[in-house]
């Protein structure tokens, strides 16, 4: 995610859209990054799912209740995975010291503080994991959030799988539709479209996602 716009209060980008749809998911990583032992906690899924979105709610929630600005990190124009650490010390506000180690310097300016870090779309750099898990060692009150098509493979990793918002709309409106009339099946197509910020009253094209559920309400309608 590329937005140099920051909250005032949290350090983070400021979110280009709402935050629609995905309660239960920011209840369920909160609750994991409020557990001691959750150091690094990963949001899996594939690209557009959401997980950049997410992180941010969940980082802003984190913020709200430790009252410690969480560091934010893109990492999405980065190509070389021996630059994380050095992207992480910049937003961290640590100035590199020639022939000293990054780690060492993190740890000294992290070490003994609350804070939460970001590292947004590291897929592509994998080989940086490592280097993560020895800033989590040295600095024992720090946790990482990142988001990213595959885990990092660590031990102190937990992983939470983002999942389409319309599947969460599909399991709060417990349909059956072996009994569902076809007007219901037409208000929940509308009801998911609305929840998603694609309905006509905003004047946007339905994502992919929202189309192929569209579709298959459709289906659904012609069978009745």
């Amino acid at each position: 995610m590329q937005d140099a716009r920051r909250s005032p209060h949290s350090g983070l980008p400021t979110p280009a859209d709402l935050f629609v749809g995905r309660d239960g998911e920011l209840v369920a990583v909160s609750g994991m990054l409020a557990d001691a032992r959750a150091r690094l906690v990963t949001l899996t899924g594939p690209p557009g799912i959401g997980k950049t979105r997410l992180a941010l709610a969940c980082a802003s929630a984190y913020a709200e209740r430790s009252q410690c600005p969480p560091v934010f990190v893109d990492l999405a124009p980065v190509r070389d995975p021996a630059l994380v650490m050095a992207e992480l010390a910049q937003a961290a506000g640590v100035e590199p010291r020639s022939g000293a180690d990054l780690t060492g310097q993190l740890a000294a300016a992290l070490g003994n503080e609350e804070r939460l870090v970001v590292l947004d779309n590291f897929e592509h750099l994998l080989g940086a994991a490592r280097d993560v898990g020895q800033v989590l060692a040295a600095c024992p009150r720090l946790r990482v959030l990142a988001t990213s098509r595959e885990r990092l493979r660590l031990s102190v990793e937990q992983q939470h799988f983002v999942t389409h918002r319309l599947n969460h709309y599909r399991a709060g409106l417990r349909m059956d539709y072996a009994t569902t009339t076809a007007g219901d099946l037409a208000t929940a197509m509308r009801t998911a479209l609305a929840r998603s910020g694609t309905g006509l009253g905003y004047r946007k094209v339905p994502r992919g996602g929202e189309v192929r559920a569209a579709a298959r309400i459709a289906a659904l309608l012609a069978e009745q």
